[in-house]
């Protein structure tokens, strides 16, 4: 026996272990609906289900609905109500028009779950009118919330017990049984939900009927089968409603819950199920639980107590059923079930017996075994984790909790715990996996030994505490650490180590074998490295580099690193070895006598590295005229310097030897060295002789010698000696002096470009020559073209017919000034401008007093740049060319002109501007702001809005630039404008322009959005399925119409039915001439929002809108007509039967007009034909008589077309006419003669009808095409 609720909220219940005596549905739930619960219930008509509501009707006229509950939709079968039932359901009533109705009724009946009563007063299951279209052999409990005379109700808010027998149901208040109706109730047509709870026990005969809490209606005489027939004991259940035509509302239910009655309890067919029947846990109270089930195989819903039956049930020890093994309490819930308790005291096996009345169900007896808590003394732990384990991985072990008896535990949730001290101290993290065991992990990262605690609750459990090792793990370089002072520094060629210690991730000293990298980043080892294992994870690293210099050291396994690597190493020389050492710089070959001469010594050590200390001793012994011995200076930085002083001239071997503090003794590489001594000059004994002593040209070289003598006046050939010159005045000027290579000769010379007088000191050895300084004039050079110069506002200015001049000056090439010259060189002078096409001449005179020449042009246009040539001998001066800028004159008014020209077209309200260009006479453009002031005069010469010219004056400001005056205007009237320009003289003549008229269209502004329109049929109406237009004429700032064409609009036309959003799409065609032809159709009636926004230029919604467009439905469309009612197919002879047509158009639009007729012919034994009376909204009510049984045919036309589904299948029952009236006899004679008198009449009145009609249609036309004629005044087709 299970219960479970499926997706949807619905609570099943299935009986297993038992066997259906019935195929009638169990209880069913629904808390709210969903779209697939149409699976279980039939709805009829307007029916359905919408969101999570039931939805009976919706708020519309003249609609009923109906919903039974099925089960499924294959096989549907009714609920089993003979011993009785409950229903609950929650409902709502809302979205009220009018005073709204009808209501809603909870219904029984036997026969089918796919029929309906009528609409109105009917409530879905009863009739309407009283005209016998209830729901036959039906027992109803009506929620009528709207007051019908006809049918006697007592107001607009009561509840009813309605039945008719096995005769179709009726909602008269005639119908009502046992006087089951209450006109007092709580008011159920207001906002909020309502509940209902309908109770019936056959057994007690007991009815009652509550809403929203309150008891409206009882009977304790009330026996369902004295009403309606229940075959099987099964109905269908279900909930119907209806509105009328004149007011209405949605009925919805929100949920509906039902539960059938119970018959005599089969005490073999118990159910008994539960946990507690399985196993138990000590000292915890177990449970398990009981259902009675009914001799129909349904779960009893009520105590067994009312039929005498009782359940019992005991605890014994297993396989003795005289003993006690725990107290076994059954507590009633009223509802059919029994919940059986125990609390075990004891463990071990046990049996439960249950019994109802003494007799044994389900699979008695029941054995469970009894299982205590978990006892920390008898609860055991494995795994490796409890002895050893490796730092930084996971540890683990599990425990087993057993009870005191030392049963494992199948269950979970003891409290385990678990530590472990030593070198660190860590928890242990336990997982419950909820059978008895539990998972243990812990990771400690420090090695080491300790001891691990295993707890339940305060007691250790077997065994803990445990003793656990925790060994390092592998080696990881990156936390491995080296030491000693071979990483940093070394000697070139001795041997050098350090030390490494491996240690794992966790900074453990590592035990596991590492065969090391070590490297340097340039260089090699000469030796080495050499890996030696002191003790397990200590390494010694040693090496040998005879490279001395800074290394980067890596020390490393594989890729990664030890903590510091790489480390900066430096390698040192040794000590000096003689035959390494050499001489800084080459021996000087020859040196002057009695001057302290000296040379540096570079100590290197036996590979070649200099070193950078001192210590070592050198020796440096001359051989030669003058025996001498000198020891060096240790200069402390590897370096040493020996320093002497020759006096006898004559060639000398050097010796150099290191004589201690080496690693060796002896000669340096190259030793012995040669040198010779000399004499020096004496500057007072030398002489100088050449033309650079007295004169110069600037620019060309000047030359002179200096012969070199010591203090004896002896020749110094040495070339040692040091000559100096210099020579000051109008520039200082570089003089050389250097040694001939020989003899006693010193070359000097120098070059001067500065003309002028100078001073020329000559030194040999810091002391004057003879005759020393001397005194120098440098003459200007030759005449170079390409260095006179000209200076003069001409050389870049220039004024539109005045003379513009410049001055131009001889130089020679370095720039000197030539003041004089004994030729006039005017003619040799070229003055030339140009300008694309134009040259102008100018000419230059020669100023014989200031030696320059002045050169004279004259321009007149074009303005702007020239470029201007100035040649001497064909060859530019400096500077040249030139550009000069023409500058243009005064400002002339016929010169200026307008552009662009012709004006474009501007648009109206729009800021819109030209330019002028002012000029002078010569016609050359000024280029700057010269205060004029231009006035433009707009005249449109016929304004229709006035019938007078327009005039608007507009002033220029400067553009900034160009000598160009911008004109600003704005136009506002649309037209054909003249242009007058002019400028504005300080005198107050205005003189007009070289282009004063002018002529500008002003077209009209852009679309404005708030005073566009939309005009035609369509912005007011429209009929269903047919085109509606309008347009829409775009306007200006001002109001003008837009000619052209571009706006773009945005248009949604839209309406909401019963909450859904209904739009129709709406199309436009731009004319191009400021219009846009609009159309759409639309299908749905109603009123609509007609949305016009423009999306571009002055956007917005245009004027009007949105517009509210009344869409009419269209013509009757009789394809689309639904007919319906019972009498549509079957009816009663001598008896008033009759059916509905409902008028639609095309689209589904309920028609609301009186001018559809439905001609209606019942064809078969008795051919007759229908009276059609209109009832409203489209609603036609058909009545016919027919007085013959049998088979007919009934055809429904309006207009010659058949509505659908015509012709209909009637079937007619009863007595035939002339039998009801004469006894049985029967004359065929007299019906036709009553048929045929029928036609006649018929045909009469149809063509009277049709006359009158025809009559009505000229009628009517002619008064719209009159209507038409006189909103248009067309006086010519009104006369036509």
């Amino acid at each position: 026996f299970c219960l479970f609720c499926d997706m949807t909220g619905k609570l099943y219940t299935y009986v297993l272990f038992c066997v259906f005596v019935s195929v009638a549905l169990g209880d069913f739930s629904f808390s709210s609906f969903a779209p697939s619960d149409d699976n279980e219930i039939s709805l009829i008509s307007s029916a359905e289900i919408i969101g999570s509501n039931l939805t009976i009707t919706p708020s519309k006229r003249a609609v009923v609905g109906a919903a039974w509950y099925i089960g499924n939709p294959v096989t549907p079968v009714g609920e089993y109500v003979l011993p009785g039932f409950k229903t609950e359901f929650t409902f709502e009533i809302n979205q009220v028009e009018g005073v709204g109705g009808d209501g809603l009724a909870f219904v029984l009946q036997s026969g089918s779950p796919y029929v309906q009563g009528t609409i109105g007063a009917g409530i879905g299951y009863g009739d309407y009118q009283n005209k016998q279209q209830g729901i036959p052999d039906s027992l109803a409990i009506e929620f009528d919330t709207l007051q019908d005379p006809e049918m006697g109700d007592p107001n607009s808010n009561h509840c009813g017990v309605h039945n008719t027998g096995d005769q179709p149901n009726s909602s008269n208040e005639d119908a009502v049984i046992l006087g089951l109706v209450n006109s007092t109730i709580p008011q159920i047509q207001v906002a909020g939900e309502h509940t209902a709870v309908i109770t019936y026990d056959a057994s007690a005969t007991s009815f009652t009927v509550e809403l929203d809490g309150a008891l409206i209606l009882s009977s304790n005489t009330f026996n369902l089968t004295d009403f309606i027939l229940i075959p099987d004991g099964t109905c269908f259940v279900g909930i119907t409603g209806s509105t009328t035509t004149t007011s209405w509302a949605a009925h919805a239910v929100t949920s509906w819950y039902f539960w059938s009655g119970n018959g005599t309890i089969d005490i073999p067919a118990t159910i008994v199920y539960g946990e507690g029947l399985v196993s138990a846990t000590y000292d915890e109270t177990s449970e398990f639980y009981i259902q009675l089930v009914d001799i129909y195989g349904f779960n009893a819903t009520s105590s067994g107590s009312s039929q005498g039956v009782f359940p019992t049930c005991n605890v014994t020890e297993a396989g003795d059923p005289t003993t006690a093994g725990a107290a076994c309490v059954i507590t009633d819930n009223d509802d059919g079930t029994y919940t059986a308790s125990y609390t075990m005291q004891n463990l071990g096996a046990y049996d439960i017996n249950v019994a109802v009345n003494g007799e044994l169900v389900g699979d008695s007896p029941y054995s469970i075994f009894v299982s205590g808590p978990p006892s920390a003394p008898q609860c055991v732990a494995t795994g490796p984790g409890l002895s050893a384990t490796t730092a930084g991985e996971i540890a683990d072990f599990t425990i087993q909790a057993n009870d005191a008896i030392g049963t494992p535990i199948t269950t979970g949730g003891a409290n385990f715990l678990v530590w472990l001290s030593g070198p660190q101290t860590e928890n242990g993290t336990v997982v419950d996996n909820q059978d008895g065991t539990y998972d243990v992990t812990y990771n400690v990262t420090i090695s080491g030994d300790y001891t691990l605690t295993v707890m339940l609750d305060d007691t250790d459990i077997q065994d803990s505490p445990f003793s656990v090792v925790c060994s390092p793990n592998v080696v990881d370089a990156s936390v491995s650490v080296a030491f000693g002072s071979g990483l940093t520094s070394a000697t070139a060629g001795e041997a050098a180590s350090f030390e490494i210690q491996g240690k794992d991730s966790w900074g453990n000293n590592a035990t596991s074998a590492v065969t090391w990298d070590v490297s340097l980043d340039s260089g090699d080892f000469s030796d080495g490295p050499t890996q030696t294992t002191v003790s397990p994870g200590l390494y010694d690293i040693t090496y040998t580099i005879t490279d001395a210099d800074d290394y980067s050291l890596t020390v490393a396994d594989g890729s990664v690193q030890v903590v510091g690597s790489p480390f900066a190493l430096s390698v040192v020389p040794g000590l000096p070895y003689a035959d390494e050492c050499e001489l800084i710089d080459s021996l000087d070959p020859t040196i002057s006598i009695d001057e302290q001469t000296s040379f540096d010594i570079r100590a290197e050590d036996e590979f070649g590295n200099h070193i950078s200390v001192g210590g070592a001793v050198f020796t440096c012994t001359f051989t030669g005229p003058n025996d001498t011995v000198v020891t060096s200076t240790d200069n402390q930085n590897g370096t040493y310097t020996c320093t002497y002083t020759l006096t006898a001239p004559g060639d000398y071997s050097v010796d150099v030897d290191l004589t201690s503090g080496g690693a060796n003794t002896g000669a340096i590489e190259d030793s012995p060295f040669t040198q010779s001594a000399i004499g020096p000059a004496f500057g007072p004994q030398c002489t100088a002789t050449g033309t650079g002593l007295s004169t110069a040209v600037a620019g060309t070289l000047a030359t002179f010698q200096v012969e070199l003598f010591d203090a004896a006046g002896n020749p110094a050939s040495s070339g040692n000696d040091d000559c100096i010159a210099s020579m000051t005045g109008a520039d200082n000027v570089t003089v050389s002096c250097s040694y001939s290579g020989s003899s006693n000769i010193y070359n000097a010379e120098y070059t001067a470009t500065v003309a002028g007088d100078y001073t020329l000191n000559v030194a040999v050895n810091d002391l004057p020559i003879e005759d020393s300084p001397f005194d120098v004039t440098c003459e200007a050079g030759a005449v170079d073209a390409g260095s006179c110069t000209a200076v003069g506002e001409g050389l870049s200015t220039a004024h539109a017919g005045m003379p513009a001049n410049f001055t131009i000056t001889l130089r020679d090439a370095y720039g000197n000034p030539i003041d004089k010259t004994s030729t006039d060189l005017s003619s040799a002078f070229d003055v030339t401008l140009t300008n694309g096409n134009e040259t102008v001449t100018g000419s230059v005179s020669f100023n014989p007093i200031q030696g320059t020449y002045f050169a004279t042009y004259t321009l007149t246009s074009p303005s702007g740049d020239w470029n201007m040539a100035v040649l001497l001998n064909g060859t530019g001066i400096q500077g040249s060319p030139f550009t000069v800028s023409l500058v243009a004159g005064a400002i002339s008014a016929q010169d200026c002109y307008e552009f662009p020209d012709p004006i474009p077209d501007t648009t109206a309200y729009e800021p819109d501007s030209f330019q002028i260009q002012t000029e002078d006479v010569y016609g050359n453009k000024i280029t700057t702001d010269v205060g004029a002031v231009f006035r433009a005069v707009f005249t449109l010469p016929n304004n229709k809005a006035s019938n007078a010219a327009v005039t608007t004056t507009a002033f220029s400001v400067y553009s900034g630039a160009g000598g160009i005056y911008d004109m600003p205007f704005t136009l506002n009237i649309t037209g054909n404008y003249s242009v007058s320009v002019t400028l504005d003289e300080s005198s107050g003549v205005n003189i007009p322009i070289q282009n004063d008229q002018l002529y500008i269209y002003v077209a009209p502004g852009n679309p404005v959005a708030a005073n566009t329109v939309a005009t035609g049929l369509g912005t007011v109406r429209a009929v269903a399925g047919r085109e509606a237009n309008f347009t829409i004429t775009t306007y200006d700032m001002g109001g003008q119409p837009i000619t052209t064409g571009g706006a773009e609009f945005s248009i949604s036309m839209e309406q909401k039915d019963n909450g859904t959003l209904v739009t129709v799409p709406v199309g436009c065609d731009d004319n191009d001439d400021g219009t846009y032809s609009c159309s759409y159709i639309a299908t749905k009636a109603g009123a609509y929002s007609l949305y016009i926004n423009m999306t571009n230029f002055n956007s917005g919604p245009i004027s009007g809108s949105p517009y509210l467009p009344i869409v009419s439905p269209g013509p009757n469309c009789p394809q689309n007509a639904t007919v319906y009612g019972e009498d549509l197919h079957t009816a009663e002879t001598n008896t008033t039967s009759y059916f509905f047509i409902q008028s639609s158009d095309c689209y589904g639009n309920a028609l609301d007009v009186d001018d559809v007729y439905y001609d209606v012919l019942i064809e078969g034994p008795d051919c007759t034909f229908g009276d059609s009376n209109y009832v409203g909204g489209g609603l036609t009510n058909v009545t016919y008589v027919v007085m013959e049984p049998g088979n007919y045919s009934i055809i429904v036309q309006e207009r010659g077309n058949e509505v659908n589904g015509s012709p209909f299948a009637l079937t007619v029952t009863g007595e035939s006419y002339d039998e009801s009236s004469n006894g049985g006899s029967s004359s065929s004679s007299s019906s036709s003669t009553i048929y045929m008198i029928f036609m006649i009449i018929f045909i009469v009145l149809f063509v009277i009808v049709l006359l009158l009609l025809i009559a009505y249609i000229l009628y009517d036309k002619k008064k719209k095409v009159k209507k038409f004629f006189k909103k248009h005044d067309y006086e010519a087709l009104q006369s036509d």
